[in-house]
């Protein structure tokens, strides 16, 4: 979806994906200047959130709405 020319005012990153994982994913949006300065929140229940990612924060699952809200609107500004 990100190289269709749209670009998202953040990402919300589960690190475990079945097709490519939160760290591989990343690391594609970190090469691609256009992408690359797209906040990241990650959202995971794993604890390998050690592993260095670079996001701007970390949520553990299970997470309540009110803090996902509460995050998405540190990124997201209403259109």
């Amino acid at each position: 979806m990100l190289s269709d020319g749209r670009v998202p005012q953040m990402i919300l990153l589960d690190l475990m994906m079945p097709n490519m994982d939160g760290w591989e994913f990343r690391s594609e949006q970190l090469r691609d200047p256009r992408l690359a300065k797209i906040p990241v929140v990650v959202l995971s229940a794993s604890g390998d959130g050690a592993r260095p990612i670079s996001a701007k924060l970390m949520l553990r699952k299970p997470v309540t709405l009110e803090t996902l809200v509460a995050a998405v609107r540190k990124f997201v500004q209403p259109s």
